[in-house]
């Protein structure tokens, strides 16, 4: 999750589709960073659903194109390989900017993020009906009995209601840096 001007938004997707680019891109376009691969949830005092980072580590696929020396983007000198996997390399976004990591934020964006072929990116309105549907299929729960438990249930559906949903299909205009994400967010209906 990366937040900025009062947008706060959860990335959420299947691995390698583009969540860990999307918050590296924000984040260099000056975005606070909160996570970019998962996060806690849980309630506060007013009963808001509230994000917790689980980790100021950020990975990439080594053939992600922000490794990439030639990209606009590229932040290749600030990530280390990753011992346990060859293929991955890993940064502490602390040691790169402290004063822009958060530990919590109260989300009112979600993104669903699917990388696409064509040529343009989309920032797509989602129904709750929708976003409840996608969120599901995407969260990593404690199961019992191999059931969702009426709390879990109940968070997520929360979390759908305190904010707005959208399906970002990430094109290669955003993929090769010609445009920027936070452009097109502040160009979207948000």
């Amino acid at each position: 999750g990366v937040a900025k001007n009062g947008h706060k938004i959860l990335f959420v997707s299947q691995n390698g589709q583009g969540k860990s680019t999307s918050v590296l891109r924000l984040f260099s376009e000056g975005w606070k960073y909160l996570s970019d691969d998962a996060v806690f949830l849980k309630y506060n005092n007013k009963r808001q659903v509230m994000a917790l980072s689980l980790t100021s580590e950020l990975r990439l696929k080594k053939q992600n194109p922000i490794l990439n020396k030639d990209s606009p983007y590229s932040l290749q000198k600030f990530f280390k390989r990753n011992n346990e996997e060859e293929d991955s390399y890993q940064v502490n976004m602390v040691s790169l900017a402290p004063d822009r990591v958060i530990e919590s934020f109260i989300p009112n964006l979600i993104f669903f993020c699917h990388l696409r072929r064509s040529r343009s990116s989309v920032l797509r309105p989602l129904k709750k009906t929708e976003a409840s549907l996608f969120l599901i299929r995407q969260s990593h729960f404690i199961f019992l009995g191999n059931k969702i438990t009426n709390d879990e249930a109940g968070i997520l559906f929360d979390l759908i209601n305190q904010t707005k949903s959208f399906i970002l299909r990430i094109g290669r205009d955003i993929q090769d840096g010609r445009v920027k994400l936070s452009d097109l967010i502040s160009h979207s209906a948000i």
